[in-house]
């Protein structure tokens, strides 16, 4: 009799913990501080130097402002991103820039899952000649129009 509660408590406990389901990232779920950098024009731009320690989940524009929804491992140090651009556009119609987005993780070896809302003003991407291009931040490519 107590072995077969036993054997019941045990596999009402393998249950209950094995049922956890995983959250997908939603916008919900990032913070965003209230800091809105401009993207940094660097002509001499050095892909291979740049860390890559985050994921990108999104991109958004509302007006001039590029949201990027990124997630990272940290919680110990203040962590940094800076949004770059090379100056060079892709002859297409519309043209095409594509941002590199820098990550300064301050050497923080904190294993927190971190998503974070880091925002740019990207008005200066967009030259007097232009008036909409295609912009590509990693994976994700979002057509950007002056108003």
């Amino acid at each position: 009799m107590v072995r077969s509660s036993f054997i019941g408590m045990l596999i009402a406990a393998s249950l209950f913990f094995s049922c956890k389901t995983k959250k997908s990232a939603t916008t919900e779920m990032y913070h965003s501080n209230s800091e809105i950098e401009n993207v940094i024009l660097k002509t001499e731009l050095n892909i291979s130097e740049m860390k890559s320690n985050y994921k990108i989940d999104s991109i958004a524009i509302n007006k001039d402002i590029l949201s990027v929804f990124v997630n990272y491992s940290g919680g110990c140090q203040k962590h940094k991103f800076e949004l770059l651009f090379n100056g060079m556009y892709a002859k297409s119609l519309p043209p095409q820039a594509t941002l590199y987005l820098n990550h300064i993780s301050n050497d923080d070896l904190c294993k927190k899952q971190i998503f974070q809302e880091v925002r740019f003003n990207i008005a200066s991407v967009l030259n007097e000649k232009y008036t909409e291009i295609y912009i590509t931040v990693g994976e994700f490519k979002i057509k950007y129009t002056k108003k």
